[in-house]
């Protein structure tokens, strides 16, 4: 796990020192280690500090492989390969066996050179056959190509700027400001989206001239021409058949699917943990983790608020209590957050969400100081199983459109009945506060320029779509997107590596097979995890029937702790003045000091991170 630059240039002259300077803006990426290469237009390393074509730099995070075999950039087959990567290959090992019996030889026992391996064997074939993730640049020299690519699930970030005289690669945008031709434009289109829904697009960034490359893509630049060509997709989940009807059926397969991926994450040279919430999803890494965990003791990893209904600490401890876990816990609070919120703020590069995010990067200090550099954490199982009542409600609305009454009345009438949960009813009236909240037009806060802007609604037939289509949708780019970014800016800010275990593409591929009826029954959201993980977790937690996401006190801290510093900073000259009607702004925050209304404080604390990154990343709009 590590932070990695690349570019290439036209052209241009320019110093090793750009470079340079985009690599160490991702230290904390990578504290173990760094290096360099350059190299001429036939592709040849070379020692010139201004003319040079390709350049690569490389912090590392030393994971698997921490002899001096593992260090990057690497190159294989005398030259001819060299790459720059960052992240985790789980099936290293089978691969490099696979790749041994073909008369592939290896100097070490990285995970690194076993994917200059599956190149030189596959060609770009290879990238289907790993399972991990990953944010790459490598370069054949034979072919005059770099290649890009990113994992399925875009869990290691990979972003590229296109400039008059060179293209450049970085981990995180914060390093292209080390490049001389970036300026950094907003882009209006996603800063409406942000402000008025929270969403964004997978496919743009915050700053007009930063993309993403898209998971589970790579993509060819001709290194002649620089031309940049499209990314072109080796992971369709989209075409994955419905075949599984039955749910006890549907448990044995996931539960079998998801221990074994549970095993394979678990490769490391260092010491493991685990991100626990309470909740069904890390509690069944954890239980799983336990079977296969090799070392003395497995830590946890937990945010608690004691005192308060959000507090998931008594679940934790029912979930600790029987075996050799060592528990640890942490408790932001707003003023550390007032302290660091402009280094929060660097770190994540865009705005984030909610206070929740702030939670997670205190979550990875903890885990830092504890002495752990990996962790599991159960990321992925709302997605993937409909763990979101919002995606019930979809469900039984899309149900209810296709005049198929039985089944919609029979998840209410079951939810209570024997055996149901009753939570499903409950959530109805918040429902429908929340949609209709959320389809205000809010126009009273936004500048001209920006309200009279088309609506980038790229999700506008969702509800029209089959479940299929909904569930990959809902997986690859409404909702985990966003987490996933949030997820890894939190940890790498302190030299932890995240891991996925639910979020394994044979675990997706497995779960796309259940039919989409499975997920819900009598008011149970994410059933087959339910059924699967009956016998293993407690009943209170494999049933627990509160749903709480990873939440914080964010009403009580806009409305009470940091509401002096909130109230200055709505009369006070700020960038987010170039997009918000001050008097908007302020008559909002009014509002929401009287109501108290959720959905009102997750917009205003946006508006707030909005306006923290516009100053501290000095964005034009």
């Amino acid at each position: 796990m590590c932070g990695i630059s690349a570019i290439l240039t036209r052209e241009a002259r320019i110093s090793h020192s750009v470079l340079q300077r985009m690599t160490d803006k991702v230290i904390h990426r990578g504290p173990d280690g760094f290096g360099f290469e350059f190299f001429d237009e036939f592709g040849m390393p070379t020692s010139d500090d201004v003319h040079w074509k390709v350049g690569f730099g490389h912090r590392r995070l030393s994971i698997i492989d921490l002899e001096t075999t593992g260090h990057q950039p690497m190159s294989y087959n005398d030259g001819a390969l060299w790459i720059t990567y960052n992240g985790e290959i789980y099936n290293y090992v089978e691969l490099k066996e696979e790749l041994k019996a073909a008369g592939f030889t290896f100097r070490g026992n990285s995970d690194t050179e076993v994917i200059l391996a599956s190149y030189a064997y596959w060609g770009t074939g290879c990238f289907s056959r790993l399972r991990g993730m990953w944010g790459l640049v490598l370069m054949d020299r034979e072919k005059h190509r770099l290649i890009a690519s990113r994992d399925r699930m875009g869990i290691k970030p990979l972003y590229y700027f296109v400039g008059k005289d060179l293209i450049a690669f970085g981990s995180e945008i914060k390093q292209f400001g080390a490049v001389p031709e970036f300026v950094p434009w907003g882009e209006l289109s996603v800063i409406k989206q942000y402000i008025l829904s929270g969403f964004e697009r997978d496919d743009k960034t915050f700053f007009k001239s930063i993309v993403p490359v898209l998971p589970g893509t790579y993509m060819e630049i001709d290194m002649d021409t620089c031309q940049v060509g499209e990314g072109v997709s080796y992971w369709n989940p989209e075409k994955v058949v419905t075949t599984i009807h039955d749910i006890d059926t549907a448990a044995e397969e996931f539960r079998t699917t998801f221990d074994h991926s549970i095993n394979v994450h678990l490769r490391s040279d260092v010491p493991v943990g685990c991100q626990l919430s309470g909740g069904l999803d890390s509690s069944s890494v954890i239980a799983l983790m336990s079977r296969h965990y090799g070392g003395d003791q497995l830590h946890s990893f937990t945010v608690s608020f004691p005192g308060l209904k959000i507090d998931e600490t008594p679940f934790v401890m029912r979930m600790l209590e029987k075996n050799r876990y060592v528990p640890h816990f942490t408790t932001p609070d707003v003023n550390r957050f007032l302290r660091e919120s402009e280094q929060f703020a660097w770190h994540h590069d865009e705005p984030v969400g909610s206070f929740a995010h702030y939670a997670g990067f205190d979550l990875g200090r903890l885990i830092s100081l504890s002495g752990i550099k990996v962790v599991l954490n159960g990321q992925g199982g709302d997605e993937i199983f409909g763990g979101y009542w919002q995606q019930y409600f979809t469900h039984l609305f899309s149900q209810a459109k296709a005049m198929k009454w039985t089944i919609v009345l029979g998840q209410l009438g079951g939810a209570l009945g024997p055996g149901g949960n009753a939570e499903l009813i409950k959530q109805i009236p918040p429902m429908l506060r929340r949609y209709l909240k959320r389809t205000g037009r809010d126009s009273e806060l936004l500048m001209p320029k920006i309200a009279m802007m088309e609506p980038d609604n790229y999700m506008k037939e969702y509800f029209d779509w089959n479940p299929q289509t909904r569930r990959v949708f809902d997986i690859r780019r409404l909702i985990l997107p966003r987490l996933l970014k949030w997820d890894d800016r939190n940890l790498m800010a302190f030299s932890v590596e995240g891991r996925y275990p639910i979020l394994d593409h044979e675990v997706i591929e497995r779960a796309l097979q259940f039919d989409n009826h499975l997920l819900y029954h009598h008011g149970w959201t994410k059933y087959p995890i339910r059924k699967a993980m009956e016998h293993i977790l407690p009943h209170e937690i494999c049933y627990r029937k509160s749903k709480l996401g990873f939440e914080t006190p964010q009403i009580s801290w806009l409305s009470h702790g940091m509401k002096d510093q909130v109230r200055d900073w709505l009369h006070a000259d700020k960038p987010l003045d170039q997009v918000i009607s001050r008097k908007g702004l302020i008559d909002f925050a009014s509002s929401f000091w009287k109501t108290k209304n959720l959905e009102d404080a997750q917009k205003l604390f946006r508006l707030y991170s909005l306006d923290q990154w516009m100053k501290l990343f000095n964005v034009r709009t």
